[in-house]
């Protein structure tokens, strides 16, 4: 029997799927490329990696796992993005008050 994990209140996951490192890849790298050429990065055979890759990406579990790690990605990137966004103004803002700065009219 397969020991379950609470990641949020209505969702279980089996341990066994997110311990599985070939399937923890292919949810890591869904979001990158193609389901056959995810499958084959995450180190299945060449020959059966398109029939491995769709009941995968069908699979509930991993469906909501691919969700969540690209949530992630994408609150990262936001982060990133408004950090950059925050030094550019400042940048701008030195450029704009700088008395050595030769103006253009």
């Amino acid at each position: 029997m397969a020991t379950v994990v609470t990641v949020e209140p209505t969702i279980v996951m089996c341990k066994a799927i997110i311990s599985n490192p070939y399937t923890s890849f292919f949810i890591k790298s869904h979001e990158v490329t193609l389901s056959i050429n995810r499958s084959l990065s995450a180190g299945y055979a060449e020959n059966s990696a398109h029939v491995t890759a769709s009941p995968r990406v069908k699979t509930v579990k991993i469906q909501h796992m691919i969700k969540t790690n690209k949530n992630e990605i994408l609150g990262s990137v936001q982060a990133l993005f408004f950090a950059d966004t925050l030094v550019a103004r400042q940048v701008m803002y030195d450029i704009m008050n700088d008395s050595e700065v030769a103006r253009v009219r």
